[in-house]
């Protein structure tokens, strides 16, 4: 009884080997051709670089000291514009090419940061305890970390991202047409299975009778 049961499902695993082993070439080729194609096409597309950069204050600097540094990066007129985002003073520029991307927002970054290079404690009110709850020699050590952050955070490198993403439409196009193709080939063989048998032939004279039927009322005025 138990192989009775199996046997079945042997077959069936059998008969989709033979489908795929019968229709290989047709369900590879098809799809690269595909990914080929799309490739190919997507190099023609108008392609735009986004840079970004966000600037995070360290966790030992008070933002206080960091004041300068938002003021002079909403002040420069540069051609990237700085925004606030989560808080934290970014920018953002889309240039056709990506070395104008990242060299727009390096600038406007390194000139925000350019403001802090002459700050002094001086510069900062502190009378005894002040807003900070730091003390003058506090505030000095404040102002030199920040300074050493700027000088470091120069030579950050800025990373832009492209609008075109190749990848993406290389493999969700080829996914798509493997499918379509493996569709259309077990749709055919379904139909060519049915019309082997009297009955399986007979319904598919009256599918193609119905759509033939239907075809000829559209064209009708």
């Amino acid at each position: 009884m138990t192989e009775a049961r199996e046997q079945p499902d042997e077959i069936d695993v059998l008969d989709v080997l033979v489908f795929v082993a019968a229709n290989i070439w047709v369900l590879v080729a098809v799809p690269l051709i595909v990914a080929a194609l799309t490739y190919v096409a997507i190099t023609f597309l108008p392609e735009k670089y986004t840079a970004f950069y966000k600037l995070e204050l360290p966790s030992s600097v008070h933002p206080y000291i960091a004041d300068p540094i938002f003021i002079a990066a909403i002040k420069n007129d540069t051609a990237a514009k700085a925004s606030f985002v989560n808080g934290d003073l970014a920018w953002t520029f889309e240039a056709q090419s990506e070395k104008d991307a990242i060299d727009a927002v390096t600038a406007a970054r390194n000139a925000a940061l350019d403001a802090v290079s002459g700050l002094t404690p001086a510069d900062i009110a502190v009378e005894g305890e002040n807003a900070m709850g730091l003390s003058a020699a506090g505030v000095a050590r404040q102002v030199s970390t920040v300074k050493r952050w700027a000088e470091i955070l120069k030579e950050e490198p800025v990373a832009a991202t492209s609008n075109v993403k190749r990848g993406v439409w290389v493999a969700t196009l080829t996914a798509l047409s493997f499918i379509f193709v493996l569709l259309f080939l077990i749709i055919r063989n379904i139909i060519r299975s049915a019309e082997k048998t009297p009955e399986g032939a007979a319904k598919m004279a009256k599918i193609r009778e119905s759509l033939v039927l239907r075809r000829k009322q559209a064209d009708l005025p």
